[in-house]
């Protein structure tokens, strides 16, 4: 009914026109058809026209063609995107780290060689005297979040991939993703194996409050291996290796702090030495991502039962 009442209203529009301008006298030139009233149209006499628009069923006059449609947005909206604070891809051949997602380039620390093979186009190589390091900002002091890199390594000591802690103690960890070893000189390693797994830890800013997870898989063997530590907002912690969750607890509370986020070394470096060995493509995200997700950046497809095939 509603393509009947548009035609009736400019069928109307029309008859006015016609009348103001003298209707269909005898000087006017031929007139033509006005285009309502179906195909065959009518001249100045619109009357039968709109006894036909409201007799007829609502089927007897098509409705009118839609307008044209803007294309799909096919981007993704924007809290999908304001979800990852930071991408460190590690592609520079020199200079700052930049972020990619964000405004937090990291800064070089001592030596760090850059532009060597990464897992995805280049990445940097660290041979334990430097690392990398972007300032604290608020919207890196996140309750909920994940972590994740791309490491390679054959060292045999323990050694920090990314952390967010800006003292010597692990129960400040906001942020710590690291791989167990040979305990260094002048620390204490009380409850870490020395078996080359990874680690992840959430401080809980109270000593015994630490929630420290390590995985069953070694990886400081020589290989590319894809590590993320995700907490979500009830406190439960994961830590993922090569796209499965090999470790998980609850009740973890992460000591938001000001330090900075440290990149193959320990917020407090001088306490465990840097990372000995290769890192790419270092991602923080605002939010607990899925086993799902997390398998995909690790490059495998997910599958049943949170198993990921690589």
């Amino acid at each position: 009914m509603e393509g009947s009442i548009v035609r009736l209203s400019s069928c109307m529009v029309l008859l006015l026109v016609a009348i103001v301008h003298g209707g269909c006298g005898d000087d006017e030139p031929p007139p033509q058809d006005f285009p309502c009233g179906g195909s065959g149209g009518r001249r100045c006499d619109a009357s039968p026209v709109i006894d036909a628009a409201l007799a007829a069923p609502d089927a007897a006059v098509p409705d009118a063609p839609p307008r044209d449609a803007s294309p799909p947005d096919s981007s993704p909206p924007d809290a999908f995107i304001s979800q990852q604070l930071a991408w460190w891809r590690l592609e520079e051949t020199s200079g700052v780290a930049d972020d990619s997602a964000g405004a937090h380039d990291a800064s070089i620390v001592g030596s760090v060689t850059q532009g060597v093979a990464g897992k995805v186009g280049n990445g940097i190589e660290l041979g334990g005297t430097g690392h990398l390091s972007a300032a604290n900002a608020p919207d890196l002091q996140v309750s909920t979040y994940t972590v994740e890199a791309w490491i390679n390594t054959s060292s045999p000591n323990l050694q920090w991939v990314v952390a967010k802690n800006p003292t010597p103690d692990g129960f400040n960890d906001q942020i710590s993703l690291f791989v167990t070893g040979a305990c260094p000189s002048g620390a204490t390693c009380t409850g870490l194996p020395t078996s080359g797994v990874a680690a992840g830890r959430i401080g809980g800013c109270t000593l015994g409050a630490e929630r420290t997870l390590f995985s069953s898989t070694r990886v400081n063997d020589g290989t590319w291996h894809h590590l993320a530590l995700r907490l979500d907002a009830a406190g439960t912690v994961a830590l993922v290796v090569d796209g499965v969750i090999q470790a998980a607890a609850t009740g973890a509370v992460p000591c938001l702090n000001t330090g900075s986020i440290s990149i193959g070394a320990w917020s407090a470096a001088p306490i465990v030495p840097p990372f000995l060995g290769r890192i790419d493509e270092v991602q923080l995200w605002g939010v607990a991502r899925s086993q799902a997700e997390i398998c995909s950046d690790a490059g495998g497809t997910p599958g049943p039962v949170d198993s990921c095939a690589l």
